[in-house]
């Protein structure tokens, strides 16, 4: 009987052995990753970096306890305590957190959290038992119930400060400490691109519309099946204007094709390669966005105070001969020192509505332009 209790003890020390140094190994081999990990956890947001080194540290104390004799029973304290802290803590994961996250990889990424719940409360329990079965001759059986009752509330007492501590830090004192939500976003489909040089012109219900930085007059078609389409290869007579950086947008049924620094603008149809010029010396511009097939908000430097100023450009029929109109709008974009530096940021068009935003890159601020008819403009400062 007594052979049969040591071997157990035996066993259930090489079992923590296994686990804490597998378990340590795997968090310093992707330490990075760990770290993310815990600054993700709804619990221990605010104490990520204190953390993920303290739960390594111990671990590996835990190992060198268990393998000499002289701290052995120690180690089996520690990693009962231990084994009891993840539990309160994946329990207070389950009953009290926000939202849970994803469970730890390694050896048991392919358990939940309730499977890994019952797997803790199994060693928890082993470890009470080894303890009991090693300091039974040596020990009076009260020393071990208080020792084991002091150790294992300290560690639960410990979690719930740092679960406490955690929580007023990141919701009181406001730190800047952000959690993020694993896997917010999740990968069904994708496609191989040849180079990295494509960006999104345009979309509608069905297909995606891609530009191509290093072949300008070409533009692909990519269905909701993620099925490429046959490139359309725009016809645009570059001998005629210095072209320096030309960019496509899709708009309806229509693609529209530009370079800011030449003051030319084309239009096509997808369905057709030829287009035909609609702006002709009008305005330099630096971004544009397509409101409707004849209203475009233009973003431009002055010329006259050097600024940039945010404008709207509305394409009459033959717009080719100059009938076409520019309105600035230069009390939207203010100044605060140069102007340029100060002012910058990014148009984006909201096709459904008419609306336009102008999201400042420096400033807390973004500028909502609304364009009810073709004679009115609402504009809302943020």
């Amino acid at each position: 009987m007594k052979n049969f209790q040591n071997i157990f003890v035996k066993i259930i020390s090489y079992f923590f052995i296994l686990l804490f140094i597998y378990a340590s190994v795997n968090k310093i081999m992707d330490f990075e990753n760990f770290q993310v990990q815990i600054g993700q956890s709804p619990l221990l947001s605010a104490y990520a970096g204190f953390v993920s080194y303290a739960v390594i540290i111990t671990e590996l104390l835990i190992v060198l306890m268990l393998i000499f004799p002289k701290t052995f029973l120690l180690g089996l304290y520690s990693s009962t305590a231990l084994m009891t802290a993840f539990t309160v803590y994946i329990y207070l994961i389950l009953n009290y957190s926000d939202f849970v996250p994803c469970s730890c990889g390694g050896i048991l990424e392919k358990m939940g959290w309730t499977e890994h719940l019952i797997f803790n409360i199994t060693s928890v329990v082993l470890g009470i038992v080894a303890v009991f079965l090693y300091s039974k001759n040596e020990y009076p059986r009260k020393t071990v119930i208080l020792s084991l009752v002091i150790s294992n509330i300290l560690s639960a007492v410990l979690i719930l400060f740092l679960f406490l501590r955690s929580d007023y830090v990141i919701k009181q004192e406001n730190n800047f400490t952000r959690r993020f939500l694993m896997h917010p976003v999740l990968k069904t489909k994708s496609i191989a691109l040849e180079n990295n040089t494509y960006y999104f012109a345009g979309s509608d219900n069905q297909k995606v519309y891609l530009g191509n930085r290093i072949m300008p007059q070409n533009l692909l078609t990519v269905d909701s099946l993620f099925q490429k389409r046959p490139n359309l290869k725009i016809h645009l007579d570059l001998k005629k204007y210095p072209y320096k950086k030309i960019e496509v947008k899709v708009y309806g049924n229509n693609y529209f094709i530009y370079d800011g620094t030449v003051p030319v603008i084309s239009r096509g149809q997808l369905s057709r390669p030829e287009t035909e010029v609609i702006s002709y010396k009008d305005a330099f511009f630096s971004q544009i966005e397509i409101i409707n097939s004849n209203r475009m908000a233009i973003r431009a430097l002055s010329s006259t105070t050097k600024n940039l100023t945010l404008g709207l450009l509305t394409i009459e029929k033959n717009g080719k001969n100059g009938k076409n109109k520019v309105q600035l709008f230069p009390q939207l974009l203010e100044k605060q020192s140069d102007g340029v530096f100060d002012s910058d940021g990014n148009l984006s068009s909201d096709p459904k509505s008419s609306k336009v935003t102008y999201i400042h890159a420096y400033r807390n601020q973004f500028i909502v332009m609304g364009f009810n008819n073709e004679t009115s403009t609402e504009v809302i400062n943020y």
